[in-house]
């Protein structure tokens, strides 16, 4: 045997193995999860530039100790995105995905029918047991606006206590601004949770992983003590909506109409706080999230900020601006609560405080950070107050998202695209009344 028989014998052999080695992976469980793992890590790197640099596009729950991925399929590998869940969230998507017994649902029934009629107790009891004098005359003057108010039949998924909590009324000597102070609950919280940042930042918030908080940004009791009511009159702009993302639409949005669209969802609310509430409202409807056509959002923040800083400084009697969006979530959450006897989106509100894990970021600055914070502080509580069940987060992230353009800035994510159009109309009424509760006269 020659030597380039042998090299040619050697050839074929080795090949032979390789092949039978690649069939060999390819063709068990174990090896497919293992290069998914390592694809997996080779992308995860850019997939979370992509996001970090745009506003997140996957689902945010309650902060926990335990991380719980869900993934998002691309080239055929699923990457990881942390998803941070509730004990409760966990359970509940758990008697929701789960083929389970007529036992357990009732059982679930009876403790939220049960915690219903606690809070009808506590709060009927509170009202009686009101003094008189100036005292008295505070508390009867809270909703005299006249707006009917939607009591939901349940506390829902958005308890965050692993046992029922009493749930007691704001003493009215408290420091707090009359807004809050008068809230008739605040969703299972105590005043004394309410002003504890460990608390709330453990069981309202979800601070992301690449950034940090501290409590001298995020200071209950200043935030809450913030007076946020609109000083000027409605004869000039007041308020400003807008929307980052204007190509954002819903489960069943009919392709090429806008008011299937997020924009749609804006014009309703400007609708709402306009001829309910008699408030003057902008309703910006520039598009920022497409190039050439096609749909681009990594660059929307950086080309709606010019148009934003004109529009302000053509009109500066506005003293609240509010980016609209919907979420994006895994295909099989489902961000409803009904409300009213209608289902109903979902609530997020999203904070960009410019400080990641090092502390503050240099030349990323926000000099109305306190003021957005106390913003989204006050509606959240509000909203958990008023229709429990309904507030998803408050989530922080470290970078800017335009919110220093204004002392009332308000990023608000109104359900995902796993929800329908009405959902997210039906969301509106609610989103205009807190907003009515924490910045009206």
């Amino acid at each position: 045997m020659n030597k380039k028989t042998k090299q040619t014998l050697l050839v074929s052999i080795s090949s032979i193995i390789i092949c039978g080695i690649l069939f060999f992976i390819v063709n068990i469980k174990e090896s497919k999860a293992f290069i998914k793992s390592y694809v997996s890590k080779s992308l995860i790197f850019y997939t979370e530039n992509i996001y970090e640099s745009n506003y997140p596009l996957y689902s945010y729950f309650f902060q926990s100790q335990e991380k719980v991925p869900f993934y998002i399929e691309i080239v055929d590998s699923f990457i990881p995105i942390v998803n941070y869940v509730t004990e409760v969230e966990k359970e509940v998507s758990w008697y929701e995905n789960t083929s389970m017994s007529q036992e357990i649902v009732d059982k679930l029934e009876e403790k939220n029918s049960n915690l219903q009629e606690s809070q009808v107790a506590d709060n009927t009891n509170s009202t009686s047991n009101q003094g008189s004098g100036e005292e008295n005359q505070t508390t009867n003057s809270v909703d005299n606006h006249g707006e009917e108010q939607i009591i939901p039949s349940s506390e829902g998924a958005d308890n965050v206590s692993n046992e029922v909590k009493e749930v007691s009324l704001l003493p009215i000597q408290s420091s707090i601004i009359p807004k809050i102070q008068n809230l008739p609950t605040i969703g299972g919280f105590t005043l004394e949770q309410m002003q504890d940042f460990e608390f709330l930042k453990k069981n309202l918030y979800v601070v992301d992983s690449k950034t940090s908080i501290t409590e001298n940004e995020l200071n209950p009791k200043k935030l809450l003590a913030k007076d946020l009511t609109i000083k000027g009159d409605n004869t000039t702009p007041q308020i400003l909506i807008y929307h980052t993302h204007s190509q954002e639409a819903y489960a069943d949005s009919v392709s090429g109409d806008v008011e299937d669209t997020i924009v749609g969802v804006g014009n309703y609310l400007t609708n709402i706080l306009t001829e309910q509430y008699g408030y003057h409202v902008m309703h910006h409807t520039g598009i920022y999230d497409m190039t050439d056509g096609k749909l681009d959002r990594d660059p929307a923040y950086n080309k709606a900020l010019p148009e934003l800083e004109k529009i302000l400084q053509e009109n500066p009697t506005i003293e609240i601006v509010i980016d609209l969006h919907r979420d994006g979530v895994n295909e099989n959450v489902h961000l409803v609560q009904e409300v009213n006897g209608k289902q109903t989106a979902r609530l997020m509100f999203f904070n960009g405080i410019c400080r990641d894990t090092n502390g503050e970021i240099e030349g990323l600055e926000n000099p109305y950070r306190e003021d957005n914070l106390a913003f989204s502080l006050q509606m959240a509580l509000t909203t958990k107050s008023y229709y429990p069940g309904l507030l998803r987060v408050v989530y922080l992230n470290k970078n800017r998202y335009n919110q220093h353009i204004a002392s009332r800035c308000a990023l608000v994510e109104v359900g995902a695209q796993t929800n329908t159009v009405e959902e997210a109309m039906n969301a509106m009424p609610i989103l205009a009344d807190i907003i009515h509760k924490v910045v009206g006269k």
